[in-house]
């Protein structure tokens, strides 16, 4: 009921008693010593008189207890825990929230294993959860978590109750103690860390939360049934089944877990950098502002919760440089606000999926969302691009960086996978001609079949043809990345010329005499790929009437002979020397 704007619950007082197995107690009429007797704790247990508008102790140990700042039960401590095992719950969060001590007598009772038991078996995961989440946004969160440590609740209270006991994983609580006082120290003395992690009281809850569950940082990853996807991690498992955490902390947990490794890698490398820019480095520029950047929109809203799960974990995997790590992680975290990508999940991006398959000319497709990965990367790289119009012009031009990082993602992770099973067997990974003798493939019932060798052909890939042939075309306006992107380019097209069907054969000879066109003569030399594109290429021109259908024939030749004009012209170019070809 509202009353003032006060929620006020109206109730008799009662006389309850317990059963052995449940908490839910048999309640009749009682005095007011009997009511306050049943109370959880002496200083939770007075009456406030609205007769004589006097304080009322009928446990005689309230108003003392208060003084002396102690949680203490009006009853026998075993017998009230027995009773009702939440209430071990509620004094921990009462103690935190309050700055009181509890009871000597109180503790050895809820370190007692009879108590654990039936908080176990007596108290839904529910109740268990209410109580955990009060403590956590309470005025002391680490001392509630300190409690559970300390009086050995670790297991009883984070654990998955739907996994048989014999089989649960034994959490690693060694070093736990370090990670919550770590977690209270950096907070509560307002280190930068603190700062940029935890703005407010829901990023500092969840930082509480996920330090809670670090003693499962290194639990196997549960294995999937046939056909199903992974189940969560197994911290993420307990938060949600042991103290039936919200969806959100669940997710959150996962994710924190899945990219802990992710995070401090990137922390490392990032100081590695920073204390050695001059050492070369393999892999992405762990300091530049588009790898930080879409690390962060990888890792999302939670982010700063995520990074946070990292550093306790490192805190807690290498006790012994616990300073050291926070500086790293301060550093790393500096650097993000200085460059301005800490939040760089909230930025728009400056095409969407459509708009950028129609600026390619090529079927829309699951191929969109890594696409737009690269453009968001070229964004973070071009903070002051911010003209959509002008980004797709660059885009149906073929000029400038974005196209050119849209040629080497689409060679690289769109087309390669799809024409790996079926390329070209005198071509090396190198994009040379391979020498020697080839042994014939092995085959197999399922290497037969064009659906598993060659997908690229499949009506669910058609966007791949499509994007080769605009990356063909951008390079023609992107000469200078032929080099770079020759091993990636080439072998694709050789397939397509070597495919039983002609309307791929013609395919393939078109886009060979595109790319032999804007081909330097002196990497064609060098490579040994002039010999390979006429083996590929001459055997084109026996499809004639009447073994080849006549249109199939002249689609054909209209298209193998400029790409062997062409060919003849790179390999034999007039204006270069034979010397100097051979110098090269």
């Amino acid at each position: 009921m509202r009353i003032l704007g006060l929620d006020i619950d109206l109730v008799n007082l009662r006389k309850e008693t317990y059963s052995e197995d449940s908490r839910n107690p048999q309640m009749e009429f009682g005095t007011p010593e009997e009511d306050a007797m049943r109370r959880d704790a002496t200083v939770n247990a007075m009456f406030y008189n609205v007769n004589t508008q006097t304080i009322e102790d009928f446990t005689s140990r309230g108003f003392d207890d208060m003084a002396a700042k102690i949680i203490r039960t009006p009853l026998e401590p075993y017998q009230t825990f027995k009773d009702d095992p939440l209430r071990v719950l509620r004094l921990i969060r009462f103690a935190s929230r309050l700055g009181y001590s509890i009871d000597k007598e109180a503790l050895v009772a809820m370190r007692d294993q009879d108590i654990k038991d039936a908080l176990r078996r007596k108290i839904s995961r529910e109740r268990v959860g209410v109580e955990m989440e009060k403590a956590l946004r309470g005025s002391d969160p680490h001392e509630a978590l300190k409690l559970v440590y300390s009086l050995e609740l670790y297991e009883t209270i984070f654990s998955d109750p739907t996994v048989e006991l014999a089989k649960h994983y034994t959490p690693d609580c060694e070093g736990w103690e370090l990670c919550i006082d770590r977690l209270r120290d950096v907070l509560s003395e307002e280190t930068p860390l603190a700062e940029l992690l935890v703005r407010d009281k829901e990023e500092r809850f969840m930082a509480y939360q996920l330090a809670a569950l670090v003693p499962y940082r290194d639990a196997p990853q549960p294995s999937a049934p046939p056909g199903r996807k992974p189940p969560p991690p197994v911290a993420a498992l307990v938060a949600r089944e042991g103290v039936k955490a919200t969806n959100k902390v669940s997710d959150t947990v996962a994710l924190a877990v899945k990219t802990q490794e992710e995070v401090s890698s990137l922390v490392d490398q990032f100081n590695e950098r920073k204390r050695r820019p001059e050492k070369p480095f393999e892999g992405d520029d762990a300091t530049a502002r588009d790898v930080l950047g879409m690390a962060i929109r990888r890792w999302g809203t939670g982010s700063r919760s995520l990074v946070m799960y990292s550093f306790l974990v490192d805190t807690v995997s290498h006790p012994e440089s616990t300073e050291a790590i926070e500086r790293n992680y301060t550093s790393f975290l500096q650097h993000l606000q200085t460059i301005s990508v800490l939040d760089a999940y909230t930025l728009k991006p400056l095409l969407d999926g459509k708009t950028l398959a129609k600026a390619l000319d090529t079927p829309p497709g699951p191929w969109m969302k890594d696409a737009l990965d690269v453009v968001m990367a070229y964004q973070l790289r071009n903070p002051d691009t911010t003209d959509t119009d002008a980004a797709i012009e660059a885009v149906k031009q073929k000029r400038g960086e974005l196209s050119s990082a849209l040629v080497r993602h689409f060679l690289k992770l769109t087309i390669r996978p799809l024409f790996q099973k079926a390329k070209p067997k005198n071509v090396t990974e190198a994009g040379r001609k391979r020498e020697g003798e080839q042994l014939p493939p092995k085959l197999s019932m399922q290497s037969t079949s064009e659906e598993e060798t060659k997908p690229w052909k499949s009506l669910h890939q058609t966007h791949a043809l499509s994007l080769l042939k605009w990356v063909v075309s951008a390079l023609h306006e992107q000469t200078g990345l032929i080099e770079e992107v020759w091993h990636l380019v080439i072998p694709p097209i050789l397939t397509m010329i070597d495919d039983w069907e002609v309307k791929y054969k013609a395919l393939g000879a078109k886009l060979s005499s595109d790319i032999l066109r804007v081909t330097p003569p002196i990497l064609l030399e060098r490579t040994g790929l002039g010999e390979v594109f006429e083996e590929a290429l001459v055997p084109c021109l026996s499809y004639l009437p009447t073994i080849t259908p006549e249109d199939e024939a002249i689609e054909l030749l209209d298209d193998v002979y400029p790409a062997l004009l062409a060919l003849s012209r790179t390999r034999y170019p007039k204006n270069i020397p034979k010397e100097s070809r051979r110098d090269a």
